[in-house]
């Protein structure tokens, strides 16, 4: 592995850490693929 692969591999972030449980409780945004997917579908009424 060069220099320049292992720096890649340092730089790559695979893990996935969930939001502890009080910080989803108080969440203004309680379903983001949603939100997400609303402001694809609809970007000017997803922004007003």
């Amino acid at each position: 592995m060069t220099q320049q692969e292992q720096l890649d591999h340092l730089l790559k972030e695979t893990d996935v850490v969930p939001p502890p449980p009080f910080l989803v409780s108080n969440a203004n945004l309680k379903d983001y693929e949603q939100e997400y997917q609303r402001s694809i579908k609809d970007p000017e009424g997803f922004w007003a």
